[in-house]
């Protein structure tokens, strides 16, 4: 071939040309230098982020001459045979070709024989988890208490699929996605020294679509050098990978801020008309929001076009489009809808809560005047309904026990003072006013402390009110229930009684209840 693809040109040959693994690159390194070598390693993590390359470097370094060493020489027979293939002390094994377990017993029959050519023989086994569980079983003796001569290395994307009795005996390392930060450096330099034109815009447009992946990169690399003809440029790169570029995704942005729906709809057609990915392209507005929100947060001195209710809300709305997007009749009818709720939906403006008015003595008889002896700074209680504020506060538990058997008392500046009914006396403990006054300050935006008061007095709290109002109703439905002329029919026919007791209310409207 007179050329290689970049995956294979690039493989790295040195630990200090490995890219986004530093934590692993750093134990092994530490091992080598100090000679404490494990007779198993097993490398995890998704394709293409250099489980395979990794094993190949450290068999490299274990069978250099000099080693071993984390540095081998790069001049050795090892050194040089094993980037190839050729070294015949490593024994590289597919488990997704050779699962049965007469090619694993095929195997350790050879392993018990010595190294050829140098200290250690290493068997790399890829995809190990493709392995039968009658191969693992064989594995498993000679994994445990292997020849002094012998290293396993494993590698596998699916580690969860491997019996735990052969991940306890390895030194399991967890390769991580490579991050675009790591990636765009690496690519420009590739790139560079290929002598190829590229913009930074369409580099990130390729370590974004890799999605960790350094095998990923590299090939969307050589597909894009070839359709960009030498010159890497955003517009083609998005082309090609069926992305939409920084401005059109910026235009959508502006269009929506404004509520513009015609040039929605325009972007939207025009980006239908180059085949682009629809799911791709929810994505990276998904990823322009958040870039936003970020930089509302840590720079909120600068102007936006939105606030940040309506970016969060915009954000939750396409985070559950793009759950829903593969469910649509066609992307682009998908895309469009999620676009129109994001048009038809607007936060609610926070509105200060302010307490219930009564509007005369007779709605609320239970409710005390104000004194006029009082201090000017006391609030006539009049102003608020006990009865109506209780249920706005948010409370549970014996909280909410408690505040519907009370009623207030005196209210002065910022501290209220509750009667507690003197049958319920039991309920009282400070931290129910610590609780009390946190519900009230939160509700009305304001400190309030709150002060119990246990009174002999006979008070309307909230509980005998909704007691009375029950009483009532029952009453009500049970004369409702004497005048029906179809039920006094149906006793006489049946020669039936109203079991006593068994009448309950229905209140079909609180505010104004007249069924039953």
């Amino acid at each position: 071939m007179a050329t290689q693809v970049l995956a294979r040109k690039w493989r790295p040959q040195s630990f200090e040309a490995v890219i986004g693994q530093d934590n692993t690159v750093k134990a092994l390194t530490q091992a080598l230098d100090t000679a404490r070598l494990h007779h198993a390693y097993l490398f995890t993590g998704t394709r293409g982020i250099g489980k395979t390359s990794l094993a190949r470097l450290l068999a490299k370094c274990v069978c250099c001459i000099q080693g071993p060493s984390s540095k081998p020489c790069g001049q050795c027979q090892a050194c040089t045979q094993i980037p190839l293939g050729r070294y015949l002390d490593l024994m590289e094994i597919d488990a997704a070709s050779r699962t049965k377990v007469e090619d694993t017993r095929e195997l350790l029959e050879t392993l018990h024989y010595p190294a050829i050519l140098g200290h250690y023989k290493i068997i790399l086994i890829d995809e190990v988890h493709m392995l039968s569980g009658h191969s693992f079983n064989a594995l498993l003796k000679t994994l445990e208490e292997p020849p002094e001569h012998l290293i396993f290395i494993l590698a596998t994307t699916e580690p969860e699929k491997l019996p735990s009795t052969i991940v306890s005996r390895c030194l399991q390392f967890h390769l991580k996605p490579v991050s675009v930060e790591h990636l765009l450096p690496y690519l420009a330099e590739i790139l560079r020294t290929e002598k190829i034109d590229f913009t930074e815009e369409a580099l990130r447009l390729i370590a974004e679509s890799a999605a960790g992946s350094i095998r990923d990169a590299l090939s969307l690399l050589d597909q894009c050098i070839a359709f960009c003809e030498g010159h890497i440029e955003q517009d083609k790169v998005a082309a090609l990978l069926g992305r939409a570029t920084d401005s059109a995704l910026q235009a959508l942005f502006k269009a929506l801020a404004q509520k513009d729906a015609q040039s929605i709809f325009k972007l939207i057609r025009e980006l239908a008309d180059k085949n682009l990915d629809f799911s791709r392209i929810l994505e990276d507005f998904m990823a322009l929001l958040h870039r936003l929100a970020l930089r509302q947060l840590l720079e909120p001195e600068a102007s936006y076009p939105i606030s940040a209710e309506c970016l969060q809300l915009y954000y939750q709305i396409a985070l559950i489009g793009r759950r829903d997007l593969p469910l649509a009749p066609d992307l682009h009818m998908g895309f469009e809808m999620i676009f129109i709720r994001l048009l038809a939906f607007s936060p609610v403006q926070a509105q200060k809560k302010t307490l219930p008015a009564v509007k005369s003595e007779q709605e609320s008889p239970f409710v005390k005047k104000k004194d006029n002896a009082s201090s000017e700074n006391e609030t006539s209680i009049e102003t608020y309904d006990w009865h109506q504020l209780v249920p706005q506060l948010n409370l549970s538990g014996l909280t909410l026990l408690l505040a519907n058997h009370c009623t207030v008392l005196q209210i002065e500046d910022s501290h209220w003072t509750l009667g507690l009914d003197k049958t319920q006396a039991v309920l009282f403990n400070s931290e129910q006013e610590k609780y009390l006054s946190q519900a009230l300050s939160t509700h009305l935006a304001q400190p309030i402390q709150v002060q119990l008061k246990i009174t002999e007095e006979s008070l309307e709290t909230p509980s005998q009110r909704a007691e009375q109002q029950k009483t009532e109703l029952k009453l009500k439905a049970e004369q409702e229930l004497q005048e029906n002329v179809t039920l006094k029919q149906i006793l006489e026919q049946f020669h039936a009684t109203i079991v006593p007791n068994s009448i309950k209310s229905y209140d079909r409207d609180r505010s104004n209840s007249d069924q039953v």
